[in-house]
């Protein structure tokens, strides 16, 4: 999930819930300077695309820096090197990695499969804005399978009946909103004739 820090850099970040820091990833790719926290109930928090780590973290990774001369570092330290409270202090907002603009990407994952999980279920949020669908794609398969590099354009149809011959299948341009918020999100579930065809995990 992206969070917006209306980008900018150096607002600080605070650990979500008790737990340690798990791993430290610095990388000019991906995540950038990130954090993973291991919480006590089976979940750990991403919290990616940092400017900096807390004083404790930043002397920490640098000395392995220094010592290996390498500046790309993934490390995963045990769980008493940085134990951390609800609230502390662990790094500001940045722009690091594969970004477009300072933010907070956040995550939410199971710790043993690593599956995401949607980080909303933790906030009572009002939502009684439903998805809008903008767009309905066929693509038809030759073979049974789907050459990207066979595409035709389709006029626009609206309110007829959709012709196709052979084996097709349909893409959707969906967004989803939530009451009192400007931002698209993303769907969390798609169901076709009661069965499920897409889920976020």
């Amino acid at each position: 999930m992206d969070i917006s820090t209306d980008n900018k850099s150096g607002i600080n970040y605070y650990s979500v819930a008790d737990g340690y820091i798990s791993r430290i990833l610095v990388s000019p790719r991906g995540l950038g300077n990130a954090l993973y926290i291991t919480h006590l109930n089976g979940y750990v928090s991403v919290y990616a695309h940092m400017s900096e780590f807390n004083d404790n973290v930043a002397q920490y990774i640098y000395k392995i820096q220094h010592n290996k001369q390498e500046f790309e570092q993934d490390v995963y330290p045990l769980p008493n090197i940085f134990p951390v409270k609800r609230g502390d202090y662990i790094g500001k907002s940045g722009n690091t990695g594969h970004s477009y603009g300072a933010h907070l990407h956040f995550e939410l994952r199971e710790q043993d499969s690593e599956t995401p999980v949607n980080p909303l279920y933790a906030y009572d949020i009002k939502d009684n804005t439903p998805p809008k669908i903008n767009g309905v794609y066929l693509y038809r398969f030759n073979n049974e399978y789907y050459n990207p590099d066979e595409q035709e354009t389709l006029s626009k149809v609206e309110g007829r009946t959709i012709r196709t011959y052979g084996i097709t299948g349909f893409g959707l341009e969906i967004h989803d909103y939530i009451t009192g918020y400007g931002n698209r999100f993303g769907v969390y579930q798609l169901e076709l004739l009661s069965m499920i065809v897409f889920t976020f995990c």
